[in-house]
Order: structure tokens, then C-alpha cells, then sequence
């Protein structure tokens, strides 16, 4: 029974552990120890990593595994901090540059590039790749459908709803 010694997922004999759960190593045969983040894996102490968590890659200093950060608007990189295999939400994927960059076209929310978005902003809809806004179409829209017209509007700061037709 392995029970006894705080996080060991498997023993020898109940006061003898020989291997502890995900995010902690065996820093002695009755002590399981977390490692420290960004690690979430380690050998041989807190520092000592064998994977990292996202946003982090892996490197080897010193004889040691290590984590460092990627760059910003990156979710995961491979072995260098520009190196950029997936973007975090808002960030495109430049396959040229290998880098995420940021989708600055407004009302988009997530895009495949500089100039197509896929999810547009509260308040705005979707045509050929841009997102407009629903207030240019009609006057107080606060939210409308993929056509551009009105699912949600304002008259003197209250919100209606349009009768949906028969």
C-alpha cells in the first residue's frame, strides 16, 4: 500500500517508494517532492526537468534539463523561444517567420492570418474573412447574426430582442 507516502504511485513495501505521480520525483525512498514550474517532469531534483509545461521547451544546460519561455503569443515551442509550433487564442501562425502573431484586424478575435479572420467580437459579423461591425448596419446593435442583421438591439438602455419570424 503505497497510500502512506504522500503522493508515490508505486512502493516496494509500504515506507519504501519507487516511483511518485506526474510533477513530483523520488527524492528519497520515503519522500516524493513537486517539481518546480515550468518543469512538469523531473529527474533527479526540483530543477532537473525532463518536460516542461506549454508556453515553456525544453533544453539541456549544465548537464541538466531546463525550461525556458517562449516567446510572447506562443503556446508551444520547439527547442528555441522563437520557434513556434501553435499560437495561444488571438495569434495567427507565420509558416515563413515561424512566429505567432497577433490578429489586429478589428472585431476578430481568432484568424488564420494578416487578413482572414474565422471568429469575430461581440458585436460584430463575419463577411468574406472581415468582421463588421453590427453598429453600422443598425443603429444601437449590440449583437447580430452572421448576416449582418440585428439578433439583439438598445432602445434608451433597453435590450430587446426582434420577434423571430413565422
Amino acid at each position: 500500500n503505497c497510500s502512506i507516502i504522500t503522493k508515490c504511485v508505486a512502493c516496494h513495501n509500504s515506507s519504501y517508494c519507487i516511483g511518485c505521480a506526474a510533477g513530483y520525483f523520488l527524492s528519497s525512498p520515503t519522500t516524493c517532492t513537486v517539481c518546480t514550474p515550468p518543469c512538469v517532469q523531473c529527474k533527479t531534483s526540483v530543477t532537473d526537468c525532463l518536460a516542461c509545461d506549454l508556453g515553456y521547451y525544453f533544453y539541456i544546460s549544465g548537464g541538466l534539463g531546463k525550461c525556458s519561455q517562449c516567446n510572447y503569443g506562443c503556446a508551444e515551442c520547439l527547442n528555441s523561444s522563437s520557434l513556434c509550433i501553435n499560437c495561444i487564442t488571438g495569434y495567427y501562425y507565420n509558416s515563413t517567420t515561424y512566429q505567432c502573431n497577433p490578429c489586429s484586424m478589428t472585431g476578430c478575435n481568432i484568424c488564420n492570418n494578416s487578413t482572414s479572420c474565422i471568429v469575430c467580437s461581440t458585436g460584430y459579423y463575419p463577411v468574406s474573412g472581415v468582421c463588421r461591425s453590427c453598429s453600422l448596419n443598425i443603429a444601437k446593435c449590440l449583437k447580430c447574426n452572421v448576416l449582418g442583421t440585428i439578433a439583439q438591439f438598445v432602445i434608451m438602455d433597453i435590450v430587446y430582442l426582434p420577434p423571430i419570424p413565422a
